[in-house]
């Protein structure tokens, strides 16, 4: 199997593809717990806590797309929950998805540069991690 050129995977919030898209990515974290005890001899021991995972994403501002910077902004401001789908495009290729809140969003407008939105989507609960068919 090659590999998946990073431009082909996609990002939905809601059942709307996520235009103008430049980077996303999936973090998954976990908390530990110390179980370090006198029986250690000197050395850390660690539990797995709580499960967290958050979506980062970038995109240039176009304001043809239908989903973009107004919509990601408005989702902030609002607290809206948003149900997000990360795919691959072939067949058996990953997909994340979950239900989380806009926790960060940025809006740049560097001179000389493209005008680009970016944001951290924090995730409530588990995803559910499966393929495409």
């Amino acid at each position: 199997m090659g590999a998946t050129r990073g431009s082909l995977v996609t990002l939905k919030i809601g059942s709307n593809l996520f235009q103008g898209l430049v980077s996303k990515n999936f973090s998954g974290q976990t908390e530990t717990e110390d179980a370090t005890t006198d029986d250690s001899n000197g050395a850390k021991n660690h539990n797995a806590g709580d499960l967290s995972w958050t979506v980062g994403f970038k995109s240039m501002l176009d304001p043809t797309h239908t989903q973009g910077v107004q919509q990601v902004l408005e989702a902030w401001k609002n607290k809206t929950e948003v149900t997000v789908l990360i795919e691959g495009p072939n067949s058996g290729d990953p997909t994340i998805t979950g239900v989380g809140t806009i926790t960060a969003a940025d809006w740049n407008a560097d001179h000389g540069q493209t005008s680009a939105c970016s944001g951290t989507i924090t995730g409530k609960g588990l995803p559910t991690i499966g393929t495409v068919a």
